[in-house]
């Protein structure tokens, strides 16, 4: 799917320390999934203790992207979720193919997807011929 934009102006913070924000574009239920995905990964490897789970939720409405307990008094922590949340998202698209491309075609930029275009290049022109 690509890169989706954070639209910042759209933030709010509740007094329970959630922030949510909406994403640009189309709603996107696997986009959404893979960046829950690398957030969480990204998260735990990060051992980071400035905030708590991050998500994004699939709506009609638009995507969301929802952060559980802020720690809300320091602007450092802003800027670090701010750089935390678009990495997650450039990785997540990164991850997300195109959603009318192919299988074939979405992996076509990866080792493994180079690798079976130079094996099925050794293949014959034609169907094999019958030996009976």
């Amino acid at each position: 799917m690509g890169i989706r934009e954070v639209d910042w102006s759209t933030a709010e913070v509740t007094d329970k320390r959630t922030l949510t924000v909406v994403l640009a574009g189309e709603s996107d239920v696997h986009w959404c999934a893979e960046f829950t995905t690398v957030a969480g990964l990204l998260d735990a490897a990060s051992h980071n203790h400035l905030w708590g789970e991050v998500q994004a939720r699939a709506r009609k409405s638009g995507d969301q992207i929802i952060v559980q307990k802020l720690e809300i008094d320091d602007p450092e922590h802003v800027k670090s979720l701010r750089e935390f949340v678009e990495a997650v998202a450039r990785q997540a698209g990164a991850n997300t193919p195109e959603p009318d491309a192919p299988a074939d075609e979405a992996a076509s930029d990866s080792p493994a997807a180079s690798s079976t275009r130079a094996f099925r290049a050794l293949a014959p022109d034609g169907p094999p011929e019958s030996t009976s």
